[in-house]
């Protein structure tokens, strides 16, 4: 973990005070439906100002909304899926469950 600090990398850890603004967001996307992976990537943009991620989810993450408002831009899919983001990004790892900010 000190290498990927030292690259930029940091992780968000969520609390019990996070779970009802989850809830909510599940409940608005609900025709989605959003699952709480997808509701966790929203909340870490909400909480840290940044709409920005690496998501191979084209069509719920250009419905969701940060902030009730700001529409997410997805970096993977504006460089062709292939080429690594060249401005800070948040990315959710399937394998580890984790969420990373890239600066």
């Amino acid at each position: 973990m000190e290498t990927l600090g030292a690259q930029g990398v940091g992780v968000f850890a969520m609390g019990a005070d996070h779970l009802p603004r989850l809830t909510a967001l599940m409940r608005q996307y609900g025709d989605l439906p959003m699952d709480l992976a997808d509701a966790s990537l929203v909340l870490l943009a909400e909480e840290s100002g940044e709409g920005r991620i690496v998501s191979t989810d084209e069509r719920d993450f250009h419905a969701y909304r940060w902030k009730s408002q700001h529409p997410f831009r997805n970096l993977l899919l504006e460089q062709g899926g292939t080429a690594r983001p060249k401005a800070p990004a948040l990315i959710f790892s399937h394998s580890t469950r984790r969420y990373y900010s890239i600066a």
